[in-house]
Parts: structure tokens; sequence; C-alpha cells
């Protein structure tokens, strides 16, 4: 096989290799961009159900949401429904009360900072609750990338081992067939040589 030919064959399955590469780079990001978009969903979906739960269970005679139902059962609730949406995550609840800028309640006192931050918020006036105050469940999901990536690693480590499998059996066939290329030369050179040491002896 001659240099030329050899180095045209490995550029063309590198530039074929890196083409796959980008491809799957570009596909897996659309298909987080797409996880993220269904979660978001999910967890709109979920938490309709929740406020309407909520407003359903309110006490008509409370004054204020901070005594108007039980905060003990709101992360089991929110979990549970989550959970229904295909969620099987246990986020950070809080609800806020954003006249005061303060929270009301928070499962995880530690990351209040990070619930405030977060664009999980849904505005929250139960029925009958009289109080001029604007309140909001908000939610903090500390291992969303995670649960993200989860959906797509998989197919990502498929593909790449794949593509190595692709480039070890590619190289393996060049080097055999390099190999064959070099045991044709060799047969050739030595039926040659002995060619010429028969025809030697009878043309003296």
């Amino acid at each position: 096989m001659k240099r030329w030919f050899r180095v045209f064959i490995i550029s063309i399955f590198a530039l074929a290799a890196v083409s796959l590469v980008v491809i799957q780079f570009v596909q897996t990001r659309r298909t987080f961009s797409i996880s993220d978009n269904m979660f978001n969903v999910g967890v709109s979906n979920a938490m309709d159900e929740v406020i309407k739960q909520l407003n359903g269970e309110v006490m008509q005679t409370a004054t204020h949401p901070a005594t108007a139902f039980n905060y003990k059962e709101l992360d089991s609730l929110i979990a549970e429904e989550l959970l229904i949406n295909g969620i099987d995550m246990h986020p950070v609840v809080g609800l806020y009360d954003g006249t005061q800028g303060s929270f009301l309640y928070s499962s995880n006192p530690k990351l209040e900072d990070r619930l405030e931050l977060s664009p999980y918020r849904f505005s929250f006036q139960p029925i009958g609750v009289v109080s001029a105050g604007q309140f909001f469940i908000i939610l903090h999901f500390p291992d969303t990338e995670l649960f993200l990536q989860r959906n797509t690693k998989l197919y990502t480590y498929m593909s790449l081992f794949l593509i190595l499998v692709i480039a070890v059996m590619f190289f393996i066939s060049l080097r055999t067939i390099s190999n064959q290329r070099k045991l044709d030369q060799m047969k050739t050179e030595f039926i040659n040589n002995m060619t010429h040491e028969i025809k030697t002896p009878i043309s003296t």
C-alpha cells in the first residue's frame, strides 16, 4: 500500500470520526435541552395540582398561610405529585412571603439563599385566607443536572464506545492489509532472487 494512499485513508477516517463526535455532542446537547424542558413542564404540572389540593384543604377561617395548613405534609405532597409526573426527586421546599421578603417555612433553612434565587417559584394565594400579602411556594432542586444527565449519558457512552470499536477495527484492518502487502513484496523478491540464482548457473 502506497504511503500517500494510507495517509489519505487515515485522514478520511479521522474526519469521519471527528464528525461523529461533533454530531453526538450536538445531539446530546439537544437531548439535554429537551429533557430540561420536559422537567420544567413536569414540575409546573405537579405544582398546579399541589396548589389545587392546598386550596381545597385550607381552612376558610384562616387569616394567614402560616396557620392555614400543616407544613409537615407539604414536602410529601410535592414529592408525590413530582413522582406522578416522572420526577423522582425531593426538592427543598419553602413558602415565601413576598411582601415581608422572608420565608414562612423552609424544609432546609441552610439553603434559603439558593431557594430564594430558584426559578421554580409558584404564586400561592389560598382561597379564604384574609391577607394582603403575596405568597409563593418555591422549590430548589440541588441535583437537577445530575437527574437530566442520567437520562442522556447512557446513550452518549454507547455512542463513544461504538466509535472506539470502529476505530480499533479500522486500524487492525489497516495493519493487516499493510502486513499482507509486505508479505507479497517479500514473496515477489524471493521468487525473483531464486529465478536469478537458477538462471545464472545455466547461463554460465
